[in-house]
């Protein structure tokens, strides 16, 4: 008998009760590893999730909700490469919001195990959940918009009105006032409204009540541009108190109409009721001007006539009939968008082509709520958005502190702000509706008058009915606006230094690479996005289809790419806007 037994079948049985262990054990260590990449894959479509959903809490839940899951399957397909990552099969998240400042994202996720079946556990569920709110870094934005006469077309005034709303109560999350929040808005046409209170940034002796009547001064500016001012004065964030303002005045174009009869001296006006009135000859000239009654209403068709001193600013609604009697808006007690749309071009006064006043810095909700509420279309003048950017730029610019004298302080310190304070950004919203232009109303001198193929203006062959009344001949012109008119000189002529400006799109006053509009508004763009400001600035295109004139030089005065937005219809204008607000909120995950 051998002492040593054969102890070969023995390591045999043992090897095969160690592989169990070693097998178990690879097993345990794939499973597990699944569960981890799954989970951890879970976790980041949770987070990314919840961020977005408390970036969109104040959207309706329906629209907020479907945001939040697509953001959701992106992040946890990896971009809709498989749902099913590792055989797992996730559910639809949930989506709670606890408060007006908090909500919560949850899911979940089946992982099917391989060798862990053998202890009859074949699924293993992961769960994840993140709370996150916003972030009380504070802002202070200045909303820039266009409220030109084109913004009436298909109401797109109310579609502005809407998406600035949705802005303001996306930043406010359902609050009156949010910590170190504040806002301005600068409604703009072919000028901008510093407020008819503030006097005080005009130059000395400027402002004539008389020339007013019988309306008075509402607020709009002229352009910093020309002989009055310093040079660039248009083009960066000079106070007021250091360039001041003129104020705007359009005098009574009283060119002669070639239906006018020929009477000397003689105005002819509409007087009493009726639709038209009774056209009457009155004396404006010479002899006995006091028979021009408040109620009259010149005949004449200039572009913008009216009878200085006349009676009180009564706003005469227009008829199919006969649309002269139609005083200038009142942009702080605007009518209905129908009754403004009645209005059309037909108005006039020393303020045509004002728009509503600006609202300066203000962390209340409902302020700003009431000032997009007031905003109407404004006709007459055209469209400068430099002129806007502008003064957007000064609500926020630190050099016009003590322009402001804002009662609203941050932990004492006057607003606005210094550039760089500390948990503090500023930020601008720049949208538009078209071109940079002057408009010319085709329906009186001075610019084309020939609206309907009928001779609308005096002719060389057509003497001057009064004395004193000129004749205009000239149809290379346009409406007047902060920078003057087009073509003629003078204090009334274009102060852009440019020689036989053209009107419209793409004309002299526009392309001038020097001196024209879009030139100016590419350098003030360049000036506000210095470095050593950090302004964010967003550009809004709201066309269907703008010239590549138009899309570079929004984009351009964007701060990046991203933050260009190409708006071609009204719901694309509102995404533009909720998308803007929903990055300037910020966020804080919490768990």
């Amino acid at each position: 008998m051998s002492v040593f037994q054969d102890r070969r079948g023995a390591v045999a049985a043992m090897s095969a009760i160690v592989m169990i262990g070693v097998i178990g054990f690879a097993g345990l260590a794939i499973d597990l590893t699944r569960i981890w990449m799954v989970n951890a894959r879970l976790k980041t479509a949770i987070d990314a999730a919840s961020l977005v959903a408390a970036r969109q809490i104040s959207l309706p839940a329906a629209t907020r909700d479907a945001m939040v899951e697509n953001v959701y399957w992106a992040n946890y397909t990896q971009n809709g490469r498989s749902i099913n990552y590792l055989q797992a099969t996730p559910a639809r998240p949930t989506i709670t919001q606890l408060d007006e400042q908090r909500i919560q994202v949850s899911g979940s996720a089946v992982v099917p195990t391989t060798l862990f079946s053998i202890i009859d556990r074949s699924n293993t569920t992961v769960f994840d959940s993140a709370v996150a709110r916003r972030q009380g870094t504070g802002l202070e934005l200045a909303l820039v918009l266009d409220v030109t006469g084109s913004m009436a077309s298909n109401n797109n005034i109310a579609a502005l009105r809407q998406s600035a709303t949705d802005l303001v109560d996306i930043l406010f999350g359902g609050q009156n006032e949010q910590p170190n929040l504040w806002v301005s808005i600068v409604p703009y046409t072919a000028m901008v409204n510093i407020g008819a209170g503030r006097t005080n940034w005009l130059q000395l002796g400027s402002l004539a009540a008389v020339d007013y009547r019988p309306s008075q001064w509402l607020g709009c500016v002229e352009a910093r541009a020309g002989i009055n001012y310093p040079a660039g004065a248009d083009e960066d964030d000079t106070p007021p108190s250091q360039a001041p303002f003129r104020p705007h005045w359009w005098p009574s174009s009283r060119y002669t109409h070639s239906l006018d009869p020929l009477i000397p001296g003689n105005v002819w006006v509409y007087r009493g009721a009726g639709s038209p009135p009774p056209r009457v000859s009155v004396p404006l000239f010479g002899v006995a001007p006091n028979v021009v009654l408040p109620t009259d209403i010149p005949v004449n068709r200039g572009d913008n006539a009216w009878i200085p001193g006349a009676g009180g600013n009564v706003v005469r609604n227009a008829t199919a009939a006969w649309s002269d009697a139609v005083w200038e808006p009142d942009p702080a007690n605007p009518g209905t968008d129908a009754q403004e749309n009645t209005r059309d071009n037909q108005g006039r006064g020393p303020n045509l082509g004002c728009g509503r006043a600006v609202l300066p810095l203000t962390r209340q909700r409902q302020p700003l709520i009431d000032q997009i509420n007031a905003l109407r279309a404004t006709r007459r003048g055209g469209t400068m958005a430099n002129l806007g950017l502008q003064l957007g730029w000064g609500t926020i610019s630190p050099r016009w502190r003590a322009d402001w004298n804002l009662a609203e302080t941050r932990e004492g310190q006057q607003l606005p702000l210094d550039y760089n304070t500390r948990f503090m950004r500023k930020a601008i919203v720049l949208m538009t509706d078209g071109e940079n232009q002057w408009y010319d109303w085709p329906d009186g001198a001075p610019g084309a008058c020939n609206a309907g193929g009928v001779q609308r203006c005096a002719s060389a062959t057509n003497p001057p009915r009064p004395p004193n009344v000129p004749i205009w001949t000239n149809t290379v012109d346009a409406d007047q606006n902060a920078y003057g008119r087009l073509a003629n000189g003078g204090p009334f002529g274009n102060r852009l230094g440019i020689a036989n400006p053209t009107p419209g799109p793409g004309g002299t006053a526009v392309t001038d690479p020097v001196n024209g509009i879009n030139a100016r508004m590419a350098r003030l763009c360049q000036d506000v996005r210095a470095n050593n400001r950090n302004i964010t600035v967003y550009t809004i295109v709201f066309v269907a289809n703008p010239s590549q004139t138009v899309r570079d030089l929004y984009r351009n005065c964007a701060s990046s790419d991203e933050n260009f937005f190409l708006a071609p219809t009204q719901a694309a204008l509102r995404t533009a806007f909720q998308t803007i607000a929903g990055q300037l909120a910020n966020l804080q995950l919490l768990e």
